[in-house]
């Protein structure tokens, strides 16, 4: 794997759709990281490795940071992301994070 671009929450998933439709990008694995999945789509569900986060009766962090870092945290330490990990240690290029914040 050469490149990598992990996209959280709302903002980070909607540039990574943005991104999945690029033929520059075709070698680079993108996750989205999101509590919403409604912004799965067919059209991009073979593109992305989407990584849902499970929240309480709220939906999403709210732009409250220690709510989303709290809502990460519980699926990593489940091991959720341990491929996404993998696949990160194998990147040779550079890896990119986008989120709101």
């Amino acid at each position: 794997m050469s490149n990598m671009i992990i996209g959280l929450g709302c903002a980070g998933n909607n540039i990574i759709k943005l991104a999945s439709t690029s033929t520059y990008l075709d070698d680079v694995t993108m996750y989205a990281i999101d509590s919403v999945s409604s912004t799965i789509d067919l059209d991009s569900v073979s593109r992305i490795k989407y990584k849902p986060i499970i929240s309480d009766e709220r939906q999403g962090s709210g732009r409250i940071r220690e709510r989303g870092q709290a809502m990460y945290e519980f699926h990593e330490s489940n091991g959720e992301f341990d491929d996404m990990y993998e696949d990160a240690e194998e990147a040779v290029s550079p890896i990119i994070l986008i989120s709101s914040a």
